[in-house]
């Protein structure tokens, strides 16, 4: 999704893409209320440049081959409920300074590498939830990224 467009889904299924399950991008904004995002290739859920922005609400995005959610270049997530599972990097990466994650009631869980990671001035908000099964580290913090546990 690209240039400023922004797109509501409820309840669908997106699977098996060889690239990303949903890609917002140049200011794109995506809503998701429940559903599943699953089995995608490269990443789960991508949120890229600024005024990008992606929320999901009870979204379950699992089994990805790169990182489940990637936020970078000023992008920002949202995600309240749901689970972040399998990850065959990260779960959840926050990229660079203005990239912002904020996950309430979350479950990030079995990521290959590390179930949280902040670096380059990203900033993880954690409201409750949890993280476990990290291959590498749950919570990683480089180059001034920044995790808050409220």
């Amino acid at each position: 999704m690209r240039r400023g467009a922004t797109v509501r889904i409820e309840g669908v299924a997106i699977l098996d893409s060889r690239g990303y399950g949903i890609d917002a991008e140049g200011g794109g904004v995506v809503a998701v209320q429940g559903g599943r995002i699953a089995g995608n290739g490269w990443y789960g859920v991508g949120v890229r440049g600024a005024g990008s922005r992606v929320s999901l609400t009870g979204v379950v995005v699992e089994n990805s081959g790169g990182n489940g959610i990637i936020v970078d270049g000023g992008g920002v997530v949202a995600v309240q409920g749901g689970r972040i599972a399998g990850s065959g990097d990260r779960g959840v990466v926050v990229a660079d300074a203005g990239a912002r994650a904020s996950l309430t009631g979350v479950v990030v869980e079995n990521s290959a590498g590390s179930g949280i990671l902040a670096v380059r001035g990203g900033v993880v908000s954690l409201h409750g939830g949890s993280v476990t099964g990290s291959g590498n580290r749950d919570y990683s913090e480089f180059s001034g990224g920044r995790i808050e546990h409220h």
